[in-house]
């Protein structure tokens, strides 16, 4: 994705994906039940080469999942076909369930001003920002952060005086 936005002409084409609507000329369709309003979408959504109506599946999750899985991808959202879209709160009706998927990663750099924990893999490419953490699982990192950054200090101390 970087890629196609890097440069104004790239071979990289975007596609916009439309999996629900909310509003229509100007009005809400949230009181409208999901299957009802993805009916509505795909009945409007134009024929465009970078537009794609997002299908869905009824029943079969748990074999939708295995193959989530399998394909090494995030995860679904499961939803209820009458479900309305509360725009105010989370909905029981819909349920995220993640691929959880897990590789080793090193805190390579913590922000000072916001909290925030920049993550490499183990071949040095970036991994993400982490930037959430209760606040006691903080203050352990500060502070082992602070005894490493000691450590460290002392040896190249230790060093330069040999």
């Amino acid at each position: 994705m970087m890629e196609r936005f890097q440069f104004r002409r790239s071979e990289h084409h975007v596609t916009f994906c439309a999996f629900d609507i909310l509003y229509y000329d100007q009005d809400s369709v949230m009181y409208l039940p999901l299957i009802e309003r993805k009916e509505l979408l795909k009945r409007i959504l134009p024929q465009h080469p970078h537009a794609a109506y997002v299908q869905h599946i009824v029943g079969r999750g748990l074999d939708y999942f295995a193959l989530v899985k399998e394909k090494g991808l995030e995860g679904i959202v499961l939803k209820k076909s009458k479900s309305l879209y509360n725009a105010d709160a989370r909905s029981k009706n819909w349920l995220k369930v993640i691929n959880y998927q897990y590789e080793p990663v090193y805190f390579t750099e913590i922000q000072k001003n916001e909290f925030g924990v920049l993550l490499s893999f183990e071949n040095g490419s970036p991994a993400g920002l982490m930037e959430f953490m209760k606040p006691a699982d903080r203050m352990e990192l500060y502070s082992r952060y602070r005894d490493h950054i000691s450590l460290l200090l002392s040896e190249t101390k230790n060093k330069r005086t040999r």
